[in-house]
């Protein structure tokens, strides 16, 4: 959590965009988890076990389709950029 707020810190942009309007607190919920997955990479496996709507956006290899419904900013790293810095 803290390498999240020193992140919007310093580039002063959200690292996550979730907007609520007309969404339930579960859709909310995985629209954060789903954007996380989107710049962190899979979750791990105890973890996908105790999201009980996570084979409604991912396969058994942890692949999906689907982006995030909130895409990130242009401003946001993603996990390709994370990956390839040295």
């Amino acid at each position: 959590m803290a390498l999240i707020q020193l992140f919007e810190f310093l580039t002063g942009t959200p690292m996550f965009v979730i907007g609520t309007w007309g969404q339930t607190d579960e859709e909310i919920d995985d629209e954060h988890l789903r954007q996380l997955i989107y710049v962190l990479g899979p979750l791990p496996a105890n973890l996908r076990t105790q999201w009980p709507r996570y084979s409604s956006y991912y396969d058994d290899n942890g692949k999906s389709s689907v982006l995030p419904l909130f895409p990130l900013s242009p401003s946001t790293p993603t996990q390709h950029t994370l990956a390839t810095k040295t």
